[in-house]
């Protein structure tokens, strides 16, 4: 077997003719930053020079050299002490940030790497607060508010987790304003959601079933799909929450209409909701699609009803109101939502004002003041 000169990355594979190709083959660390395998001459000296001049790259990459232009592009530069970089490694091993549902992990990470495209390579001590001010006002206007304060209050996490950690001494983000990002109001009526059970069980019944579980547990649509007959214990689903963590425990016998469909629905997959075309659970793209197929059928068996701005997620507020209709306390709508102790949340973005609660309120003012 024909030996090489030992050059770091470089890698020789046989071709059936008895000659060599050859490659820059970088590390795993490295793909994962944007490095790529290359392709080299099929001379052998001229590949090992390619290959050393590929490694003096990496190495000017890792010293954040600006003086040698890069042959590939790494998605970002090496984290230097102090930098962005650096903060964002350190906050991504952070015990609190560890502990975070995978889901919840993703999505700050996704604004990470967002992040590091703008201050990848910074001095966390160099980034200004003029800076900061210019990205979120370009955010508002080209990806709209709930994009920007997204990124903005990740960015403003990690600035204080720099201050903890001693990268900086003041965060530049203290006292930053925010545009104040609509909330949605939309709640289901009885008619609106009865007339869709109707359309889907006709059309797709597991998105029967599954509306049922939402409307009525007040459950994400990823616990939904994840709902196994196997959490059903007492009259109760037991659900442990992906986003949070939480386990809340909803009471399913006290609904005649969905137990009687959870009695229907065959038992031959471990998992309650299950596509009629795969008989496997759902990705969630995939049953967002058919619940949009089937809320338009409805729309258009139902002409009469209001189905404006309706929505799957919008299940979810509709039970957290109709426990605040119903003067249900903090406690019991948590119980079932799975919302933390702090109640603003619960409160101020999914309960909606409503005349139900007006009335109830004047009434007991009523009767402590007059009896």
């Amino acid at each position: 077997m024909a030996k090489f000169k030992k050059i770091q990355f470089f890698s020789a594979r046989p071709n059936s003719d008895g000659t060599f190709r050859y490659y820059w083959q970088p590390s795993a660390n490295l793909r994962r930053q944007g490095f790529k395998l290359r392709a080299l001459s099929s001379c052998l000296e001229v590949a090992q020079k390619e290959a050393i001049s590929l490694n003096a790259e990496v190495q000017a990459w890792k010293m954040n050299n600006p003086d040698v232009e890069l042959t590939q592009r790494p998605r970002r530069a090496p984290a230097v002490k102090g930098s962005f970089d650096a903060l964002i490694l350190e906050k991504k091993s952070d015990r609190k940030h560890l502990r975070l549902s995978p889901k919840t992990r993703y999505g700050y990470e996704r604004s990470f790497e967002f992040l590091l495209k703008i201050f990848g390579g910074e001095q966390v001590s160099s980034i200004r607060r003029e800076e900061i001010e210019s990205l979120y006002d370009s955010l508002l206007k080209e990806k709209g508010v709930f994009v920007a304060n997204g990124h903005i209050k990740v960015l403003s996490l990690l600035l204080n987790f720099a201050v903890r950690k001693g990268y900086i001494l003041h965060s530049p983000m203290t006292l930053f304003d925010l545009e104040q990002a609509p909330h949605r109001k939309t709640l289901w009526s009885d008619e609106a959601f009865n007339a869709f059970i109707e359309t889907a069980k006709k059309e797709r019944p597991s998105v029967a079933l599954a509306a049922m579980l939402s409307r009525w547990t007040a459950q994400r649509r990823g616990d939904v799909l994840k709902m196994k007959w196997s959490d059903i214990v007492n009259g109760h689903i037991i659900v442990r929450q992906n986003k949070t963590g939480v386990e809340v425990r909803c009471p399913l016998d006290l609904i005649p209409q969905l137990a009687d469909m959870l009695d229907a629905t065959p038992k031959d997959s471990v998992f309650i909701v299950t596509s009629e075309t795969t008989h496997r659970p759902y990705k969630a793209d995939n049953f967002s699609r058919n619940f949009r197929r089937v809320l338009d059928k409805a729309i258009e068996e139902h002409p009469d009803i209001d189905f404006q701005n309706m929505l799957l997620i919008d299940f979810r507020r509709t039970l957290i109101t109709d426990m605040g209709d119903s003067s249900c306390s903090d406690g019991e709508m948590r119980s079932v939502s799975g919302h933390s102790g702090n109640s603003r949340i619960l409160n101020v973005v999914y309960r909606q004002n409503t005349e139900t609660q007006a009335d109830n309120a004047i009434t007991k003012v009523l009767k402590q003041k007059f009896g």
